[in-house]
């Protein structure tokens, strides 16, 4: 799921699905009896140190892998999965001034 993730970001749609399996899993829903949450979502991707269950949240890793395979893009090189993603950010850059355009 995290390669996954690390190249590709997820739709709201499939990240909400996501974490209804998680929790599902946690307090041992299965396909026949559902079980109701014992905890809030965010009591559950909260650290240890506060309180909570200190589970990853899909949405934060999937920006954080995605943003590591940007930096690495942009290291020396000449391959072409690096070439390519070059390419492909010189295409969003924003032309003028002001902020990135809403499909971004």
């Amino acid at each position: 799921m995290w390669y996954i993730l690390s190249l590709w970001l997820f739709s709201r749609y499939l990240l909400s699905k996501l974490q209804r399996l998680i929790r599902k899993f946690l307090w041992g829903s299965t396909y026949f009896k559902n079980v109701r949450p014992k905890a809030a979502w965010q009591t559950i991707i909260s650290p240890t140190s506060q309180g909570g269950l200190g589970l990853v949240d899909p949405l934060m890793q999937c920006k954080a892998l995605l943003a590591k395979f940007i930096v690495r893009g942009l290291l020396p090189g000449n391959e072409p999965w690096k070439m390519l993603l070059q390419l492909r950010m010189k295409e969003v850059f924003p032309k003028t001034r002001g902020g990135w355009t809403k499909s971004l």
